[in-house]
């Protein structure tokens, strides 16, 4: 019965790890990305390259790197019409690693990005909930 009940506290706890260590936000509605994202663009991937760098502590985690071609700002200006998107994650030959934040976009694409700048000159997606791919039918 002691262990029983041992089993059932070490279940509830990893429960309440789990839930507060990894779980980094909740998805957002239009309406929130709309009025807290910085930027709001819709435009068209060009490339997307990979490469392993240190991330987090980690030495060898892959960055993805999304050259983007902006069509339109709905939200935000500047200057450049290509920018460059930083998304952890990604696939790297065998090595894949992929999360909560990661995004996976193709060349070609067409998006609608909700973005915020970095400190060096990228920009990311700024929410699990920032991606919104434009179907054409």
């Amino acid at each position: 019965m002691k262990k029983l009940k041992f089993i059932i506290v070490l279940l509830i706890l990893s429960m309440m790890f789990t839930q507060t260590v990894f779980s980094y936000e909740k998805r957002k509605t239009l309406k929130e990305l709309v009025s807290s994202a910085p930027f709001v663009v819709v435009g068209k991937v060009l490339e997307v390259k990979s490469q392993k760098e240190k991330y987090l502590g980690q030495e060898n985690f892959v960055m993805t790197y999304v050259k983007f071609s902006i069509q339109t700002f709905l939200k935000g200006k500047n200057s450049d019409n290509i920018i460059t998107i930083k998304v952890p994650g990604g696939k790297l030959g065998d090595l894949a690693i992929f999360g909560e934040e990661s995004f996976h976009f193709s060349k070609d694409e067409e998006s609608v990005l909700f973005l915020t700048e970095t400190d060096e000159a990228f920009y990311e997606i700024y929410s699990i909930s920032g991606k919104l791919i434009v179907e054409n039918k």
